[in-house]
């Protein structure tokens, strides 16, 4: 199956959605480091915290860039036109990696098995990279489609330390 850069946008961009309503109702957003009524305004994206830092769209993409890698681990599933799609997003710790497949252990002690294949793209410290430039221990994100008891890795990001 091919996956367009304009779907894999939409799938991003509701995955990142669907992580800010959760952290919203579940306070995962304010776990690590909010103290106080400000902290939790902030959070949960009030429209006082909105006015700090802009309106509409951008406000909203400020918010959910408060949460860019705090998420752990998650699977959502999204309607397309080729019907209905279940993706796996997972930030962690690479446990092992081959040339097809790699585990990704997140700091909760949660594991998963990726399968990577050539049409897996790798972004490597934000510039174009290969499966080989992932190495065992490196932090990274993973997106992909689920398969079975595991996923297909669609992206793999390896960000800056």
């Amino acid at each position: 199956m091919t996956i367009t850069r304009r779907t894999a946008a939409k799938v991003a961009a509701w995955g990142g959605a669907a992580v800010l309503v959760a952290g919203t109702f579940t306070g995962v957003a304010m776990a690590s480091d909010a103290t106080g009524p400000s902290a939790a305004a902030s959070a949960t994206g009030s429209s006082a915290a909105a006015a700090g830092s802009g309106s509409g769209r951008l406000a909203k993409l400020g918010q959910l860039k408060k949460l860019e890698g705090r998420a752990l681990h998650g699977e959502f599933t999204v309607s397309t036109k080729n019907g209905v799609k279940t993706f796996d997003a997972q930030n962690g710790q690479v446990t092992a990696v081959s040339a097809t497949s790699m585990t990704v252990r997140s700091s909760d002690g949660f594991s998963l098995t990726w399968t990577l294949d050539a049409s897996t793209r790798v972004r490597v410290h934000g510039a174009k990279g290969s499966v080989s430039d992932i190495t065992d221990g490196a932090t990274v994100r993973v997106l992909g489609l689920k398969s079975g008891t595991g996923a297909t890795a669609l992206g793999v990001g390896v960000p800056k330390a």
